[in-house]
């Protein structure tokens, strides 16, 4: 079936361990999305807890559409780069679904997976380039990733997901978060080494429960730090300026619940994208 709202969309409606529990993650502090008058464009600068940055409230709007398609995979076929083959779900919990989208399976036993998209870009060139190799272009310092999402059958409990940025090859898991949850809420959060903490508080998001919801996320380095943004369904949901911003690194996906808990949460990817400038040139 089709998604309503983009064409093109394959999404029927209805590993790496490598981050802290996610029982120690706050799902307090709900707010409601800042009313904007019409026609005004408003820019609020709070100074974020910690230090980490400023959180910036910006007129609602979609995501760019200045960017220029650099990637995308609809998992119609298996074996385009991702971990895992076909999946099933009395066997394996990842992999590419015969339905045509992307499974990632957490659960209390194996509470967080994270999947690297497997992109035609590094994040940075290699210390010693072969000389007789064709270089690889570098992930652009502005990107745009975005992704079909959808819970599945047998879901239970709480749990988060959504799409990363900037992250690193490592167990000890760095990068930058932008999550849904099974509650409807919206919030982008860093995480270093493992120790991770909210950008951005959770805020109510439209998530009509058993549809596909599409996931866009910014990850562009600015003067001063790297701006984030997320959009739900083409609203934005939140966005915040860090300004001790991380690497670039690696984009993907990722799926969590409660270590140790008795969540369970099936998720579905399909019509995952990256967007970024014309020129991989790092500016």
């Amino acid at each position: 079936m089709r998604c309503h709202h983009r064409p093109g969309h394959t999404l029927p409606e209805g590993p790496r361990d490598d981050t802290g529990p996610f029982s120690r993650v706050s799902w307090g502090g709900t707010a409601g999305r800042r009313k904007l008058i019409v026609g005004v464009a408003v820019a609020v600068l709070m100074v974020a807890a910690g230090g980490l940055g400023l959180r910036l409230a910006l007129a609602p709007g979609g995501p760019p559409e200045n960017l220029t398609l650099l990637y995308q995979d609809d998992f119609t076929q298996s074996g385009t780069g991702w971990s895992g083959g076909i999946y099933s779900p009395m066997t394996s919990t990842y992999g590419y679904a015969p339905e045509g989208y992307y499974a990632v399976d957490v659960s209390g036993y194996s509470p967080v997976r994270r999947e690297q998209a497997p992109i035609p870009f590094v994040s940075a060139p290699p210390a010693t380039p072969d000389p007789t190799a064709s270089p690889t272009p570098i992930t652009p310092s502005r990107i745009l990733l975005g992704s079909d999402i959808r819970i599945r059958s047998g879901t239970a409990g709480m749990g988060e997901y959504g799409l990363f940025c900037r992250g690193e090859d490592d167990n000890r898991a760095t990068r930058y978060e932008f999550l849904l949850d099974t509650a409807g809420n919206a919030r982008i959060r860093k995480t270093v080494k493992s120790a991770g903490g909210e950008l951005t508080k959770p805020v109510k998001v439209d998530l009509p429960k058993g549809e596909v919801v599409r996931l866009a996320a910014e990850c562009t380095g600015v003067e001063g730090g790297v701006q984030l943004t997320m959009w739900v369904n083409d609203e934005q949901a939140q966005s915040f300026l860090d300004t001790n911003p991380l690497p670039n690194g690696l984009v993907g996906v990722i799926a969590r619940v409660g270590e140790n808990s008795n969540a369970v949460l099936l998720t579905a990817f399909d019509n995952f994208t990256l967007h970024g400038p014309a020129t991989t040139t790092q500016p």
